[in-house]
């Protein structure tokens, strides 16, 4: 199964999915989460999107009907989500089989970026000291050994960035 086809397993789970079916809910975020991190990086904006989905439930200061409303409209969000992530697959060549992607990303470190420089080492400087303020390791392509390598093959050494 393709990482597409698996993805659109889980959003027909979402689909099928009724309120207050906790254990349902539980597991399919779980799988959702867990493909993402798997797929598409575990720093990837989908994951945090997904976790930004509530699912909220009947409480002290919530009406049951209101509750259900806001419990649809975020199971509509993940659907739309999935369905996002799936577009993003189908336009961009990644879909391979899950466990073929960990092979190739074994070695691919999210919190990696590349930073290609041009002729303005101000910009470039700042660019990198905001990357690095993110939380990010910034790597500059002039910065890298070259050992007299081209700058395909500098770029070939360098692969191990995630962004």
């Amino acid at each position: 199964m393709n990482s597409i086809e698996y993805f659109n397993e889980i959003k027909q789970g979402f689909e099928a999915i009724r309120y207050n079916d906790e254990p349902e809910l539980d597991k399919l975020s779980r799988r959702l989460e867990m493909f993402i991190k798997k797929t598409l990086c575990e720093g990837s904006h989908y994951l945090s999107d997904f976790q930004n989905i509530t699912f909220i439930h009947i409480g002290l200061y919530i009406d049951e009907e209101y509750a259900m409303q806001l419990w649809e409209t975020d199971r509509k969000k993940a659907i739309n989500l999935i369905n996002t992530i799936i577009e993003d697959l189908e336009l961009f060549p990644k879909n391979i089989i899950a466990e073929d992607v960990n092979k190739f990303k074994s070695d691919i470190s999210c919190s990696k970026v590349f930073i290609v420089h041009g002729h303005d080492d101000g910009a470039k400087n700042e660019v990198a000291r905001f990357i690095e303020k993110l939380g990010f390791k910034a790597k500059i392509l002039h910065e890298q050994v070259d050992s007299g390598a081209t700058i395909i093959e500098k770029l070939e050494k360098h692969t191990d960035v995630g962004f």
